[in-house]
């Protein structure tokens, strides 16, 4: 179950990255509204995915470079971190070594 934040966002933890979830969509190609695809699709799926928000003070540890930056598209265990739903944005906080697969933001 996702926190309902009624302020702006805080800033991730040291370790940790902020995730802005993609939003399933809940309309077919034709224009019908689909009930219940939301939950039907993220149970299904072993990952999830989104955009690089923001990154936590020595995310890296010991790393001499960040491998992800702000705006990646990135793969992540699905019930990794925290969840937390701002407005009609989902946003997850995780441990940066959760990420399972990243697409660079010029590559898409």
């Amino acid at each position: 179950m996702a926190l309902e934040l009624k302020a702006k966002l805080g800033h991730p933890p040291s370790g940790y990255i902020l995730v802005e979830m993609d939003k399933i969509e809940k309309v077919s190609a034709g224009g019908i509204i689909i009930a219940g695809l939301e939950s039907t699709k993220y149970a299904q799926s072993a990952v999830s995915t989104g955009i690089v928000k923001e990154i936590g003070p020595e995310c890296w540890g010991d790393s001499a470079l960040p491998w992800v930056e702000v705006g990646d598209r990135v793969w992540f265990e699905k019930y990794q971190g925290q969840e937390y739903k701002s407005g009609d944005d989902l946003f997850r906080t995780m441990p940066y070594y959760s990420i399972r697969m990243l697409l660079r933001k010029e590559e898409f």
